[in-house]
């Protein structure tokens, strides 16, 4: 058994003490806007690459809420580990997505740009992006994307 100055030690050392057990970390959601070069023109096309997104959040031990294609961007809102670095779950999520649209579906054009808009989500406001996110088609047609990024500033869409 530790004494308690080794215990001191410990914790202002950062080791983990042996007596502490390992809890699951509460998500933090995010909706994420990422940007294609080319649209996905196939309805099929763009339920698969929906499916294989879905797929990769849940194996890196994400939960996807919703993904929503419009335009030349794909919504997604997604609850990640606190361990997990944004910047590199965007990377590896566009690397294989990528690769999986162009070798699977045949869509040789897709490529996303580098560029993307992150956005922390409180668990009080979930289900109200959500619903954003999925009626994203139908907002493309009533409004440009700059009239809706001030309208989200605003905080008037959610």
């Amino acid at each position: 058994m530790f004494s308690s100055i080794d215990q001191l030690t410990t914790v202002v050392s950062g080791a983990p003490l042996p007596f502490w057990k390992k809890t699951e970390s509460a998500p933090l959601y995010f909706h994420l806007v990422l940007q294609v070069t080319s649209e996905i023109s196939d309805d099929e096309q763009e339920i698969q690459l929906k499916k294989y997104i879905a797929g990769f959040v849940r194996k890196t031990g994400g939960s996807i809420k919703t993904v929503s294609f419009a335009q030349n961007r794909v919504h997604l809102l997604v609850g990640l580990s606190q361990f997990c670095a944004l910047g590199t779950f965007v990377r590896e999520l566009k690397l294989v997505s990528a690769t999986f649209a162009r070798r699977k579906l045949g869509v040789e054009t897709f490529e996303w740009r580098e560029k993307y808009e992150a956005f922390t989500v409180s668990l009080s406001q979930i289900e109200r992006v959500r619903s954003y996110i999925s009626r994203q088609k139908w907002l493309d047609e009533q409004e440009s994307y700059a009239s809706s990024w001030n309208r989200i500033a605003s905080r008037e869409l959610y």
